[in-house]
């Protein structure tokens, strides 16, 4: 029989699975192990996180504690004091693969939730469970679907759409927010967007949802923040932004059991520089590796930059990266998307800041374009919150929330329009209400024409290249005297 044991040293055994303690504190619960199996030979062929709880913790009223003191050395079998999760999918999915023959009774060994419904129905009532074993995205997940890995049954796509309730900056009003994620027809469904003019609330609203979709909040968790108190179970959740300025940065979440990530250029400490960002790319490339995706990210690299430098890939293989001339945002783009590939599971939302910062119009075009490959080979989708029509012109309408202030209030609405394949100036005039009045260019012909200049003058000015909607202004303008 395969040995389970605690130990606080990290040391190889033989056909032996080691628990090994960690601190992490969720709400005055510390349950966490780090767990691996070492084979016959003593070497570590799987590597995972699991929570174990017990009813010790709860009895005296206070709420909390170590269950490390209660856990004895070695586990023949845990008592009815006791249940295990593990952390994510992942975990049953790589205990399977480890031990073929021995991960149900292991399970069994460590009296497991996800596996065993009868526990479970005993043990959820219990607030260390529901503050700590379900504390992320990613365990509420392994929960509700294990149990179909373990037993190769067919896991039915759900739908992830979800009500999201939450008070914009500057406002004590609450609004409601609805993300549809479910499949309609053939329609591309697995992005939503938020947008509107700065200051109304985007980027706030993406901290909050990072930090309550993932359940690592730094003060309690409060489920009412979804409407019908249901919170979605992605398996990871994952925010990306280039900006140095936003407060949208690593969460103190990040600990062993890695529901969520954060991709991009901030750390604790501050802005990261250029060889950190280089660093942190090399890094995710070799996780990528390990994962088997090197072809799949080398796909989704040498599209991105497809008009503009179609060797890259090659030149990644052949040279480090500080010795390939790519621009600052050409830098923080594939580090980051790199992170993403490294990082990505199976059902999980990233949230995207502003996709738009540091790129040219065409590399828009294509970030979207292969950010939705992305998301289909992983099954997963994305919430971005921009201020691009571009990124709008890839979204339908029903996808798209828009965040207005009238009179210093918030309100939410839908887009007016069909925004999917539409003009850009007509995406642009519906969502950002670009009124005559605010066209600096209408503005400027209109000077122009006032000191005199003709119609064929100002057509000369700009090398007779304006665009429709110019030549349209300017015809309109000039039979205004006729």
């Amino acid at each position: 029989m395969i040995k389970i044991i605690k130990c606080k040293q990290w040391r190889a055994r033989k056909n032996t699975i080691v628990l090994h303690y960690d601190n992490w504190d969720d709400y005055g619960y510390k349950t966490t192990y780090r767990i691996n199996y070492y084979d016959k030979d003593g070497n570590s062929v799987w590597e995972s996180s699991i929570q174990i709880y017990c009813t010790r913790l709860d009895e005296d009223g206070s709420g909390g504690g170590k269950v490390d003191e209660y856990l004895p050395s070695e586990i023949a079998k845990l008592d009815d004091s006791f249940c295990s999760l593990g952390c994510d999918m992942n975990f049953y999915s790589g205990l399977k693969k480890a031990l073929p023959k021995d991960y149900l009774d292991i399970l069994n060994r460590l009296n497991d939730l996800a596996y065993n419904e009868k526990r479970w129905n005993q043990f959820k009532k219990y607030t260390g469970v529901q503050k700590s074993l379900l504390r992320s995205s990613s365990s509420i997940k392994a929960r509700e679907e294990a149990f179909a890995i373990l037993e190769n049954n067919f896991i039915k796509e759900k739908n992830l759409s979800f009500s999201y309730r939450t008070r914009i900056p500057y406002s004590d009003i609450i609004v409601s927010l609805n993300f549809l994620f479910n499949k309609k027809a053939d329609l591309p469904h697995r992005i939503n967007a938020i947008v509107g003019k700065n200051g109304t609330g985007k980027t706030h609203i993406l901290n909050n949802l990072a930090e309550d979709l993932s359940g690592f909040k730094f003060e309690e968790f409060d489920d009412n923040a979804f409407e019908r108190g249901k919170r979605p179970s992605f398996d990871k959740v994952i925010s990306v932004s280039y900006s140095a300025f936003d407060p949208f940065k690593k969460l103190k979440g990040q600990n062993s059991l890695n529901s969520y990530v954060y991709c991009g250029i901030q750390s604790e400490k501050g802005t990261l520089k250029l060889n950190e960002i280089q660093d942190n790319f090399w890094k995710s490339l070799e996780t990528i590796k390990k994962r088997d995706r090197y072809e799949q990210w080398k796909r989704i690299i040498t599209e991105l930059f497809a008009e503009e430098n179609y060797n890259i890939t090659s030149q990644i293989d052949e040279s480090r990266m500080r010795d390939i001339n790519w621009s600052s945002g050409q830098n923080v783009l594939i580090s980051s998307m790199t992170e993403v590939v490294a990082k990505i599971d199976k059902e999980s939302i990233i949230l995207f800041d502003e996709p738009e910062l540091h790129l040219h119009p065409n590399a828009i075009a294509n970030v979207m374009r292969m950010f939705n490959k992305i998301l289909e080979e992983f099954n997963s989708y994305a919430i971005i919150a921009t201020h691009s029509p571009i990124i709008l012109q890839e979204i339908p309408s029903n996808n798209i929330i828009v965040l207005e202030r009238i009179d210093n209030q918030p309100f939410v609405r839908r887009p007016e329009i069909e925004c999917f394949g539409e003009n850009i100036s007509l995406i642009t005039r519906d969502i950002f209400d670009v009124t005559s009045k605010e066209s600096y260019y209408q503005a400027f012909f209109l000077k122009m024409k006032e000191t005199g200049k003709t119609k064929e003058q100002i057509e000369k000015l700009f090398e007779y290249n304006l665009g429709l909607n110019a030549l349209i202004y300017l015809e309109t303008l000039y039979k205004q005297e006729k």
